[in-house]
């Protein structure tokens, strides 16, 4: 989108959700928090009419008969203790469930630990696995997993809470002249019951419940500028006024990113944002709409496991490439079609598709309309949980908005950013861009990889440059004072 429909299209979001009239409903609407300039985050409600809307609808109310009759969990009996903290993180992988480091926090909780702050971890649900199955028994380990159904009294009460929205938004339609306008809040309307608004009201709802049962005087989650994070910090400073929320910043910030850089008020803003690197921290405490007193570069979280000396080592397969898209299906779609057709063009080359964990591969195929058995040979698609066991039987690192480009450059491979038609630059490592070689076509491609594969090393002041601005080590104990400070 050009840069002045972009900021009239956040100007008028702005607009919605600090309406006086606006309820926890119109917060939760995913349409209005427009995370960057990009179409997979823009126009969320695409090919969606409003019989979208009613068919969802059935089949919400379908399944959510179906859980309560059949995995319904009685979170009466589970007995929960009081925690000082209370950690939001994201079930992508069934595996992430007993893994020691978190996915995103890393050993947050083992820092904790040592400093005699106990903590509890709730699970958003990314997978296909029911949550109930599990849950009674993670409780014991001070974890937990959110439902993706609420008992029928509160998905019924959530209903009526939207139904009401809708209303008030068909109003506000109605009373517009602004053509544009008009277009922001049709896509708001329909927005405003797809799942992913769905989720942050039930996010919201069961975090509720949790906070009575475990009465926290912190709560972190991950902050990326999406509807359900607000919802959790307003329900948390509604349940307690000294419950100091933290939001954890993980993933590069651009110039584009929107969301994350303004506040709602009303209590849906964090008390705290933890950056995670030099970058990010400038681009939020530049933003004119964030209290600035309350953004810190503390350092990384994630362990970027990598032994010395590794990084300026050439990988064994010259002419492999690792393809790392966004967790979002256009994004795959745009990488994965230009690495079948460079394949087929040169044998030579190999291509290793990796996905993120939300996106489900089959789904992509289907898409490009192209059959995995029927893939050439030198297209793999990883099976690798590790990203580094990829990371090491590759050489380049084709990408775009992949914040997972870091950890690739770290593990030696040679960036290369694959510009599409007509897009903004969405590079999650922009200010390295003098650094880092941009093709549009296969025969860019084949020029670039034919010069690298005779050079004996790697970018050395690219990687020290990422691991200074990005992998700083995290303060805990400063994270301690600032907590204690603010509380």
């Amino acid at each position: 989108m050009k840069e002045i429909l972009f900021k009239k299209f956040c100007r008028i979001s702005d607009e919605l959700l600090l309406d006086k009239n606006a309820t926890k409903a119109t917060i939760a609407i995913r349409s209005l928090h427009i995370i960057k300039n990009h179409p997979d985050y823009l126009y969320t409600t695409n090919n969606k009419s409003f019989f979208w809307i009613l068919k969802y609808l059935v089949a919400n109310f379908f399944f959510a008969i179906l859980y309560n009759l059949r995995f319904k969990l009685d979170k009466k009996k589970i007995k929960f203790q009081n925690k000082s903290t209370i950690l939001i993180s994201h079930l992508v992988n069934k595996d992430f469930i007993y893994k020691k480091n978190d996915f995103y926090y890393g050993n947050l909780q083992q820092l904790f630990k040592k400093k005699k702050i106990s903590s509890f971890k709730i699970f958003c649900n990314h997978t296909k696995i029911n949550s109930s199955l599990i849950n009674n028994s993670l409780a014991k380990k001070n974890i937990i997993i959110f439902e993706k159904y609420l008992d029928l009294r509160n998905e019924y009460k959530l209903f009526k809470e939207q139904l009401l929205e809708f209303f008030r938004l068909i109003k506000i339609y109605k009373n517009t002249n602004n053509l544009f306008k008009k277009k922001v809040v049709k896509q708001a309307i329909i927005s405003l019951f797809d799942k992913e608004t769905l989720f942050a009201l039930k996010t919201s709802h069961q975090l509720d419940f949790y906070l009575q049962k475990i009465n926290p005087k912190t709560l972190i989650c991950t902050y990326e500028g999406y509807s359900w994070e607000r919802l959790c910090f307003q329900k948390a400073k509604n349940f307690s006024k000294k419950i100091t929320c933290i939001g954890y910043q993980h993933t590069p910030v651009l110039n584009s990113n929107y969301s994350i850089k303004r506040n709602i008020k009303r209590n849906y803003d964090p008390d705290i944002i933890l950056c995670t690197s030099k970058q990010s921290y400038k681009q939020i405490k530049d933003s004119k709409k964030i209290i600035k007193n309350n953004v810190f570069h503390l350092g990384n979280l994630k362990n970027i496991n990598l032994k010395k000396g590794s990084m300026n080592k050439l990988n064994k397969n010259k002419l492999s490439f690792l393809v790392i898209p966004e967790g979002t299906i256009s994004e795959c779609t745009n990488l994965f079609n230009f690495s079948i057709k460079s394949a087929y063009k040169k044998k030579s080359f190999r291509f290793i598709l990796r996905t993120h964990p939300i996106v489900d591969i089959n789904e992509i195929f289907k898409i490009l309309k192209i059959e995995k058995k029927k893939l050439p040979k030198n297209v793999i698609i990883s099976k690798n949980k590790n990203i580094l066991q990829d990371i090491k039987r590759t050489s380049f690192v084709l990408f775009r908005g992949s914040a997972a480009v870091l950890q690739s450059i770290l593990g030696g491979n040679i960036p290369i950013y694959l510009k599409t038609k007509d897009d903004k630059n969405i590079n999650p490592i922009q200010e390295f861009n003098n650094e880092i070689k941009t093709v549009s076509n296969f025969e860019e491609l084949d020029i670039f990889s034919k010069s690298c594969a005779s050079k004996k090393q790697k970018n050395l002041k690219l990687i020290e440059n990422i691991k200074k601005n990005y992998y700083k080590k995290f303060n805990i104990n400063k994270l301690i004072k600032i907590k204690n400070k603010i509380r």
